[in-house]
């Protein structure tokens, strides 16, 4: 965190990493980014190395998704979708540059959507008490 504060709600939430990385993901939809695009989606099976492929292919242009297929039983499929990459963002001299976009933490938009849910419930609620517990809640937020 960059700024300092005695508030314990603002301390809990510097500390939540899927905060961070929800902004970096917002970031790199917003200016780097889009699901409003004519792109094709390819849905490879589960396993297949697909090293050469993206080693052809520049990153920069590479789909923020990554989907893998299995076979469930004759004619059923389960399909993966994982979004977000593992990492977004990695830090240059100049700031944040776009990383390499890596798969192989899996995580999918499910999870990461209930990860958010969950902290944005717990910060509301830690919210709430400290407010309750406070009598006059006034924190300092700066330098």
């Amino acid at each position: 965190m960059k700024e300092r504060t005695d508030c314990p709600v603002y301390e809990w939430i510097a500390n939540q990493s899927i905060f961070e990385y929800m902004i970096d993901f917002r970031n790199c939809l917003v200016h780097y980014r889009s699901f409003a695009i004519s792109d094709n989606a390819l849905v490879i099976k589960e396993g297949a190395d697909i090293s050469d492929i993206i080693e052809k292919n520049d990153y920069v242009f590479a789909p923020l998704a990554r989907a893998t297929y299995r076979t469930v039983d004759e004619g059923g499929f389960s399909v993966n979708i994982y979004l977000p990459p593992d990492k977004i963002f990695e830090q240059s001299t100049n700031g944040k540059k776009l990383a390499r976009f890596t798969y192989e933490e899996k995580w999918n938009l499910l999870s990461q959507c209930r990860n958010f849910a969950q902290a944005t419930s717990t910060t509301v609620l830690l919210s709430l008490r400290l407010v309750l517990k406070t009598k006059e809640p006034a924190f300092k937020y700066g330098n």
